[in-house]
């Protein structure tokens, strides 16, 4: 079975309809990327400057870099400029901030 937001997401349509629509709003693999890159570095970086890892602080930075990339995502469909160059690009499937 293929995922992605080609499929609408088939394991998001259990949760809420708002919590689903938000979901596919963000694009939750492009948030694993960013969960994943700010894990990572931040466990690189505290064995550089301090010799050990702060496993609590990693996950705390994933979970927010993750967070931004959300808001990013919503907030480049909320432009209606961007609406129009994925439209452009044949990318009508892309949920918008307006529900259309």
């Amino acid at each position: 079975m293929r995922f992605g937001i080609l499929q609408r997401y088939p394991n998001l349509r259990r949760l809420s309809e708002r919590v689903s629509a938000y979901s596919a709003l963000c694009r939750p693999f492009t948030l694993l990327g960013a969960f994943i890159s700010g894990f990572s570095l931040d466990l690189l970086f505290s064995r550089l400057q301090y010799g050990g890892f702060n496993l609590v602080h990693a996950i705390l930075l994933g979970l927010t870099l993750s967070a931004l990339q959300a808001g990013g995502q919503s907030l480049n469909q909320a432009i209606a400029e961007e609406v129009a160059i994925d439209k452009i690009n044949g990318k009508t499937y892309r949920p918008t901030v307006d529900g259309r």
